[in-house]
């Protein structure tokens, strides 16, 4: 086990190239979660909403999508 979280519903792992760092979202807890297994740090980030998904983009952003505006 890497991480032990308890997400109610992560969904959406991507990995992004520009940090090298593996990206998710716990979508019923409105968090993006990061986790760099080169340092084994975990970061957790409140995005004030539930995320239905996320994408990383040519320029290396993250793209996250929700229902909320």
């Amino acid at each position: 086990m890497i991480w032990s979280l308890e997400a109610m519903r992560g969904e959406g792992p991507v990995w992004g190239d520009g940090d090298a760092a593996l990206w998710f979202v716990d979508i019923k807890r409105g968090r993006l979660h990061r986790y760099d297994p080169a340092t084994d740090v975990r970061r957790s980030i409140d995005i004030g909403g539930q995320a239905s998904f996320i994408a990383a983009t040519d320029a290396g952003a993250l793209l996250i999508g929700s229902g909320s505006r």
